[in-house]
């Protein structure tokens, strides 16, 4: 990979993971904002509405993974980290099932308060695995291009 296109390949990857980390940072203020003042509708709706924002990006996101995205350019220049480039590829399906799951429910529960500090959980829940997939994503990048991100893992 020429010098300039791999630039430019390590700057898109940082700034759709960039993207894809605001969004779970919006979903998360959300959640708390709603868990600390209260399940009223309003707040209800912003959660439903960023969960769902959250699943679709993801969803944008593994597809250009899986359609010769990122991690496919991390292994034409380190064919050695293949099986754990396909680990990560087959999350994606449990990853997107569990965050359209909890998307499902807070959509099907919206006014029923009692609902929410599970929907809560398993939202947090489903966060928490996106971003150590995220996180293995950037490790498998970072070997394969002996380069730092500076991405927060």
């Amino acid at each position: 990979m020429a010098e300039e296109s791999y630039n430019a390949y390590l700057e898109a990857l940082k700034a759709e993971h960039r993207q894809l980390g605001q969004m779970v940072g919006q979903a998360e203020a959300a959640l708390a904002a709603a868990a600390g003042q209260g399940w009223t509708g309003q707040r209800a709706t912003h959660v439903v509405e960023q969960l769902i924002a959250l699943r679709d990006l993801m969803r944008e996101h593994f597809a250009q993974e899986e359609a010769g995205g990122y991690l496919e350019e991390a292994l034409s220049h380190a064919p050695r980290l293949g099986p754990q480039a396909a680990r990560l590829e087959r999350q994606h399906p449990q990853l997107l099932a569990r965050i359209s799951d909890v998307c499902d429910l807070a959509r099907k529960r919206h006014d029923d308060p009692s609902a929410w500090p599970a929907i809560h959980e398993n939202a947090r829940g489903a966060i928490k695995e996106l971003l150590a997939h995220e996180a293995g994503e950037n490790q498998l990048v970072q070997q394969a291009f002996n380069v730092d991100l500076g991405l927060t893992d």
